[in-house]
């Protein structure tokens, strides 16, 4: 029997609950940090982009479009960049479960 996602969502709310909150605390140590390693190419390359250019390159289309967004939107904060980096692993997380 195939079930809907909104079934399936009422019935797990909890534990997608429990494995959010789960996520946020693994990750909360980490969004007054500043930009650290790997980070380091999104602020330097940022401030020059056009969404026009980001279009141009479909093989980096999702992070570059998102760091994009979020740079027009916050600035160089780094903490907005993280935050964004925690809604994507909850998103992961909650598929990976779904398996």
């Amino acid at each position: 029997m195939r079930q809907t996602l909104s079934a399936w969502i009422k019935r797990e709310w909890k534990i997608l609950l429990f494995l959010a909150l789960l996520v946020v605390v693994v990750f909360a140590n980490s969004l007054p940090n500043g930009f650290i390693s790997d980070d380091q190419a999104i602020p330097k390359n940022l401030p020059g982009t056009t969404l026009a250019s980001i279009i141009a390159s479909p093989h980096v289309i999702t992070r570059s479009l998102l760091s994009f967004f979020i740079y027009k939107i916050a600035g160089l904060s780094p903490a907005a960049f993280r935050i964004s980096n925690v809604f994507i692993h909850i998103v992961n997380v909650w598929f990976v479960y779904g398996l």
